[in-house]
């Protein structure tokens, strides 16, 4: 059994302890943080960004992270005495517009932010004003006109939770030439609810970088090792990704071209089949 007494130098902060906090309050108080995701990570000016939130804490006995929901019996106190909110700052960290955040029964809360026509461009963000967030950054940046074209051919059917799967990426030019050696960034999410005080799986599957072969074509191979294969909820997974159009070998005066992608994959619930 976990001791909640034991000296504050054995155990980090992450961990309850009474010598740290006064009580468990204020432990959830200074844990909390958000989890922010965009549906893509460059926008224009004057597109809308659309985001998701979770709202995380952690589990005073292991430290884990855990999602902060009305399950906690002190959600509802903290809600009223903090009224958070969530805003959308430039990149001279100025509020340009703000939402109250009130986060469903799993936790979550989603919705959407319009960045201004006379934006400024660089990186901006969507954060809180009482809580610290992760992951809320993205880029703005004017129109440039594409030159090539990125789809993707996803499975026959969507996967069972923790069941492999490819993802095929065809890269084109927009004259329909094949295009080899384009480098692709791409960033898989899982998303799904969470519920009471499970503990809280990092939705980001894989970030990293690939390229296209000969007849620019990139094959994604995902196995998503963390998701427990016998969970009973709906797994989706989005994929963000960047081309970048390769480039002959002499310095350039501006940046290669590029475009960016997003798609979502459904998989299957196994509460549909016999274990």
């Amino acid at each position: 059994m976990h001791d909640f007494n034991r000296p504050k130098r054995n155990l980090p902060r992450e961990i309850y302890n009474t010598e740290a906090y006064d009580d468990l309050e204020e432990f959830y108080d200074d844990q909390t943080k958000l989890q922010i995701y965009t549906d893509r990570g460059i926008y224009r000016p004057g597109q809308r960004v659309q985001y998701k939130v979770i709202m995380l804490t952690r589990d005073p006995s292991t430290g884990q992270n855990i999602v902060f929901s009305k399950a906690n019996k002190y959600f509802k106190s903290w809600m009223a005495d903090n009224e958070p909110l969530l805003e959308l700052k430039d990149p001279n960290y100025r509020t340009v517009d703000s939402i109250k955040l009130v986060p469903d029964d799993y936790g979550s809360f989603s919705g959407s932010f319009v960045i201004p026509k006379n934006a400024m461009t660089g990186q901006w963000s969507i954060d809180g004003d009482v809580i610290d967030g992760d992951n809320g950054y993205f880029k703005v940046e004017e129109y440039k006109r594409p030159t090539m074209e990125i789809t993707m051919e996803k499975p026959a059917e969507g996967p069972l939770p923790g069941e492999p799967f490819e993802l095929k990426l065809k890269v084109k030019s927009l004259s329909g030439a094949d295009l080899n050696r384009v480098k692709i960034t791409y960033q898989i999410i899982r998303e799904s609810n969470y519920f009471g005080n499970a503990p809280y799986i990092n939705p980001i599957v894989t970030d990293t970088i690939g390229y296209t072969d000969e007849k620019g074509l990139l094959v994604i191979k995902v196995n998503d090792v963390n998701l427990p294969k016998k969970i009973l909820i709906p797994i989706r997974n989005g994929l963000s990704l960047t081309g970048y159009q390769p480039q002959p070998q002499k310095p350039l005066a501006k940046p290669p071209a590029r475009i960016t992608h997003s798609a979502y994959l459904h998989g299957r619930s196994r509460s549909t089949f016999r274990q």
